[in-house]
């Protein structure tokens, strides 16, 4: 009995030292893991935040293309419109600004916004001057509070679509341009399908670009050659 107890008590020792040697073991063992653990997150996060800056490289060089793309293509369109612009000057029409005699009782107009100013008949009256146009009018006929004159002179922004309004009000259009004062006027005259006037349609064009656009209506009040002499004295800033 005692020899087995012996036994029993040296197995037990033997276990004991097991354990106690096992335990340091295990304790380095969890500790390598959670290091383990620790590197693969970080690999991991390091991983990701290349690809991602690998992701913005990439987004920030194609953005540079299709800046690049799309300044190469204005210029592209810049230069079009440059030679277009010269080959129409090449052949537009000088207008002399009228001697002081035939607009001797004709008004100065300045228009801030639309950054222009021509002479007009005295019988006529501004409508509006602001952002959107400078529009004038034949003095009212009558005293008639409600009675209006007749439109036949604006000046506008340039505008694609109100280019096409207006030229779809006039028939059998023929291309004009001209120059006054320096700068560059070019559209078309017609007859205003309205009362069968005579009426211009320009486009003030300058560096290649469409500013202004100039509606003009030949009407009796601006006397003899009105619409030449009206041209002859607008002028752009």
């Amino acid at each position: 009995m005692r020899r087995f107890a012996s036994i029993f008590s040296f197995i037990l020792l033997g276990a004991f030292a097991v354990g106690v040697g096992v335990v340091p073991f295990y304790v380095l063992a969890n500790r390598d893991r959670n290091v383990l653990s620790i590197n693969l997150e970080s690999a991991k996060a390091r991983a990701e935040r290349a690809e991602a800056e690998k992701q913005r490289i990439a987004d920030d060089a194609n953005a540079r293309v299709r800046d690049a793309n799309a300044e190469v293509d204005r210029a592209q369109k810049l230069v079009a419109a440059l030679k277009e612009e010269q080959m129409i000057a090449s052949e537009a029409v000088p207008l002399s600004r009228p001697g002081s005699r035939e607009i001797v009782s004709w008004t100065a107009v300045v228009s801030i916004p639309q950054h222009a100013s021509l002479m007009v008949p005295k019988a006529s009256s501004i409508e509006s001057d602001d952002g959107d146009a400078l529009r004038i009018m034949t003095a009212p006929a009558s005293s008639d509070p409600y009675a209006r004159g007749e439109l036949w002179f604006e000046i506008l922004p340039y505008d694609a679509i109100r280019e096409q309004e207006f030229l779809a009000g006039i028939a059998s259009s023929t291309p004009v341009a001209f120059i006054a004062n320096d700068r560059l006027l070019a559209g078309a005259k017609g007859i205003s399908v309205a009362d069968g006037r005579p009426a211009y349609i320009l486009i003030y064009r300058a560096s290649g670009e469409k500013k202004r656009i100039v509606y003009l209506k030949d009407l009796d009040v601006l006397g003899k050659n009105g619409a030449m002499r009206v041209l002859g004295t607008l002028s752009f800033e």
